[in-house]
Order: structure tokens, then sequence, then C-alpha cells
């Protein structure tokens, strides 16, 4: 009878709208724009993120916490000094 669905900041409206047509199984969407105009936002808007997060490559180029801590340790190596 229930879903439970998590999202995260980087979840667009268009992914929302895609999710919901899927499970919506034929019935009437809502009016998405006019929810989103309704909706105030509990966080200050000096607290909003300004800067893309975890953009840099390297946070995609490893996919588990062992190969970064590998990655970590190749630079601690160079005497980069990350560990010190």
């Amino acid at each position: 009878e229930r879903l439970g669905l998590s999202l995260d900041e980087t979840t667009s409206p268009a992914d929302v709208e895609t999710l919901w047509a899927l499970l919506a199984d034929g019935q009437t969407l809502p009016d998405f724009a006019a929810l989103a105009a309704s909706v105030v936002s509990a966080i200050p808007a000096a607290l909003l993120r300004q800067s893309p997060i975890l953009s840099h490559p390297v946070f995609n180029r490893y996919h588990s916490e062992t190969e970064l801590m590998r990655y970590l340790r190749k630079l601690a190596d160079k005497d980069l000094a990350l560990d010190r």
C-alpha cells in the first residue's frame, strides 16, 4: 500500500515527474509547476549551496572507499602529506 522514496539534491523536478508518471498507472498527474510555486523552503537562502557538490573528477573516478583510500595513500607517498 505504501512506497518510501528518498531523493537528494541532485534530483530534478523532471526526475520526479517521470517517476510519478511511471507509478500513476494512467491517473491524472498533478500540476507540478503549481505545486513547486506553493512550496516554501524551510532552509534560509543564506544556507543554500551555491557551488556544485562533489563535481571534481576524483569523486567520479573512485567508486569504493578502498579505491579512494588507495588514491589518498598514493598522494601521501608523493609527499603531499595528506595523512600527517
